[in-house]
């Protein structure tokens, strides 16, 4: 069954009406995309045109409440829910990595002394940035006094440490 304009409508109404991000197909955007690309091939009537302007305006209200959403869900330290749809995937990934790398970089300089606890087993050594060897050291390891502070950004964002 073809995608159709009442069902991105509805969609959008049960977003708006929801605090939660709404299960949605993890192909909605390439539906959405494919009713578009349909036009292309049709006469260009002036029915269909406002559709289209009403279509894109319904995909940029989708998109920007399901990106608020997003927002919140990572103030909150909330996975999104599954299964993810990529590009919001992506969206709060790189969202996630960026408020991480800017809280990491806030502690570092405001701390000489950091404790550390490692958040997986590290079975090999690891060459830090600042030549030291790190490793191997079973999860849940208290490292006291880190104090370069490239070490101590590249253990967190690399996922082998969290800051106590």
């Amino acid at each position: 069954m073809a995608f159709t304009y009442e069902e991105l409508w509805q969609i959008v109404q049960n977003e708006k009406q929801s605090n939660n991000l709404q299960p949605l197909n993890k192909n909605i955007y390439n539906e959405i995309k494919n009713f578009l690309n349909k036009f292309k091939t049709e006469e260009k009537t002036e029915e269909n045109e406002i559709l289209i302007k009403n279509t894109l305006k319904l995909l940029d209200d989708l998109y920007e409440k399901r990106k608020q959403k997003i927002i919140i869900y990572l103030a909150y330290k909330k996975s999104l829910p599954q299964p993810p749809i990529e590009i919001e995937q992506e969206f709060y990934n790189k969202l996630n990595k960026i408020t991480s790398e800017n809280k990491i970089i806030n502690i570092l300089s405001n701390n000489k002394n950091l404790t550390l606890k490692t958040i997986k087993d590290i079975t090999i050594e690891i060459r830090l940035p600042s030549g030291k060897v790190f490793g191997p050291v079973s999860k849940d390891t208290v490292i006291n006094n880190e104090t370069d502070e490239e070490d101590v950004r590249y253990l967190i964002t690399s996922s082998i440490c969290q800051l106590l």
